[in-house]
């Protein structure tokens, strides 16, 4: 699909995955005998969808960049503590309705409204359909401690993750996988986050370390938790740092090649049986 039929998608994967019957692409994939998904979510719609089981490979592929594997987090009460000063959020990802950008802002403003504003500050780092209407909003509201940039070098982009507390991604859509939240994990940065499709798969077992919310209120609430008690952000990157050995074993990009390696081996292997009994 284009970009443009994408937005108009944004409601949910499985309208995407619909869009894609109405083209026909849906019958074509249930011809072809090898399709990688990204997300067990991915594979199981997939399937309902008439794609036999045998033709779904999962493989993780929408990992975070090299660089922070090998980053890895910070050491647990690296800046942390009662006394760290205002909360930092982060937001980083496409300006758009399906990413809940106007959600964010209107959280914003209510915590403003709540006499919080001195407490918390929020960078949204991206570029989209509501790039410009974010600005404006935050003109509007007088949102003084939220920060828009445009997209930036993945070295900065670590960066801002690093100086980050908390990292939020208040999705509205079925993610397929969902790249900032894996990235988030990796860095030891707790998580806002709605576990809508395959990010659900992401947070599996690491919960400790994230909110899981499912709409603006939840939202709110969660933010204004985290800001009136930084022992319960602390607790969260404890609990993220005891997990350190399952997060990279779960984004890996060695372990990814490995399962390439293992697909086109079966495909191969496959390939040559049938022609030996030819």
């Amino acid at each position: 699909l284009s970009r443009k039929q994408l937005e108009s998608s944004h409601g949910s994967w499985r309208l995407i995955l619909l869009d894609l019957k109405r083209r026909s692409v849906l019958r074509r994939l249930r011809k072809e005998a090898y399709i990688i998904a990204n997300s067990r979510h991915t594979r199981e719609v997939l399937l309902e969808h008439g794609v036999l089981p045998l033709s779904v490979t999962t493989i993780y592929r929408s990992l975070p960049p090299r660089e922070w594997f090998e980053a890895g987090p910070r050491e647990s009460g690296a800046g942390g503590g009662e006394s760290r000063g205002a909360v930092r959020f982060l937001m980083p990802g496409r300006m758009a309705h399906e990413k809940g950008v106007p959600e964010i802002l209107r959280c914003v403003a209510r915590l403003n409204g709540e006499g919080l504003a001195d407490h918390f500050e929020l960078l949204m780092i991206g570029r989209g359909p509501l790039s410009g209407w974010a600005r404006r909003e935050c003109l509007h509201r007088g949102l003084r401690n939220v920060r828009i940039l445009d997209p930036v070098p993945i070295g900065d982009m670590l960066a801002h993750y690093r100086s980050a507390d908390v990292v939020l991604a208040p999705v509205k859509c079925y993610e397929s996988f969902g790249r900032v939240p894996s990235e988030a994990l990796l860095l030891g940065k707790p998580l806002i986050v709605s576990p809508r499709g395959g990010v659900r798969e992401i947070v599996e077992g690491l919960e400790g370390g994230c909110i899981l919310i499912d709409c603006e209120e939840q939202l709110v609430e969660a933010m204004r938790g985290l800001i009136v008690d930084p022992a319960r952000l602390r607790e969260m990157e404890d609990f993220l740092a005891t997990r350190t050995d399952v997060i990279r074993t779960r984004f890996n990009h060695d372990r990814m090649c490995e399962d390439y390696r293992r697909f086109y081996a079966g495909i191969l292997s496959a390939a040559r049986g049938a022609a030996g009994s030819g």
